[in-house]
């Protein structure tokens, strides 16, 4: 055989060997298929419980200060599909 030949034969090996052990070691950590998450994807699993429940009672006042604003200004509001 020549050199060439060796070196693609261990090239061969080696790679399926490797791709063996990764796909073992990324079924045993579980991440199976799951996505790794940015900052910027909108994702909120890097807040806090807390943080998530005081941008709630955030939201809720706003939207209680908008429906007060409506009940105000077009009283039928809530009564249209």
């Amino acid at each position: 055989m020549d050199d060439g030949a060796i070196v693609a034969i261990v090239g061969i090996v080696f790679v399926t060997l490797f791709m063996t052990v990764r796909m073992i070691v990324h079924a045993a950590t579980g991440r199976g298929g799951k996505a790794s998450s940015s900052k910027d994807d909108g994702d909120f699993s890097n807040h806090s419980q807390r943080e998530l429940f005081d941008m709630a009672v955030r939201l809720q006042s706003r939207v209680e200060t908008l429906e007060r604003l409506l009940d105000t200004s077009q009283p039928e509001w809530r009564g249209k599909p």
